[in-house]
C-alpha cells in the first residue's frame, strides 16, 4: 500500500511539474511563474512546446531583465540547471535581477570567450566546467566572498569561503 500511495504522490507531483508555463522570448525559453512575476531561463532540451526553434541564438546571448507574457512582465532571478547544456554561445551576458544560477549551466559548452557575472547573484551553483576554462574576467572587478554551497558571503567570518578577485579564484581559510 506504501509504494502504491508513494507512486501516486510522484504522479501527482510530475503532473504539477508539467503544467509550468514555459514562453519562447527572443528565441530564449522561460519558464514563468504567476505567483510572483519572475522568470527562469530554462534548458531547451527540457522544453514541451511543440513549435520551439532553438537555432541562431546561441552566439552571443544576452539574457533580458525582463520578459513579457500576455501583458503581464515578468522579472528574470534565475538560470535553470543545465540551461546552456551542449549549446556552443561564445559570449552570455546576465542581466542584474539574476539572483541565482544553477548547477552544471554550461556543462559541454566549449566555445565560450565571455560571461558577464552581475553583483546581485547570490547563489551559483556548479557551472559544468568545460565551457568556462578560456574565459578571462574583469581584472578590476571587486574581492567576492562564497561559502562552499555557493551563496555570496558579504562579510565573512571565521570559516573556509571561495575567493573571488579578477580572474583569481581560490580558498581561503578566515581565522577570525
Amino acid at each position: 500500500m506504501k509504494k502504491l500511495l508513494l507512486a501516486a504522490a510522484g504522479s501527482l507531483l510530475w503532473l504539477g511539474a508539467s503544467a509550468q508555463t514555459w514562453v519562447n522570448y527572443d528565441k530564449l525559453l522561460f519558464v514563468i511563474d504567476d505567483t510572483d512575476n519572475t522568470a527562469q531561463l530554462a534548458a531547451p532540451y527540457r522544453c514541451p512546446l511543440a513549435n520551439y526553434d532553438e537555432s541562431g541564438y546561441w552566439d552571443n546571448v544576452v539574457v533580458p531583465a525582463q520578459i513579457e507574457n500576455g501583458g503581464k512582465t515578468y522579472t528574470v532571478t534565475s538560470v535553470m540547471n543545465e540551461a546552456f547544456y551542449l549549446r556552443q554561445p561564445t559570449s552570455i551576458s546576465f542581466p542584474e535581477t539574476i539572483k541565482t544560477i544553477g548547477d552544471e549551466v554550461f556543462y559541454g559548452v566549449s566555445t565560450l570567450k565571455s560571461v558577464v557575472f552581475p553583483n546581485s547573484v547570490e547563489t551559483i551553483g556548479s557551472l559544468g566546467h568545460d565551457g568556462v576554462e578560456g574565459v578571462a574576467a574583469d581584472s578590476d572587478a571587486p574581492v567576492r566572498y562564497f561559502n562552499l554551497q555557493g551563496i555570496e558571503v558579504s562579510r565573512p567570518e571565521r570559516g573556509i569561503y571561495i575567493r573571488i578577485e579578477g580572474d583569481r579564484a581560490t580558498r581561503v581559510y578566515i581565522a577570525r
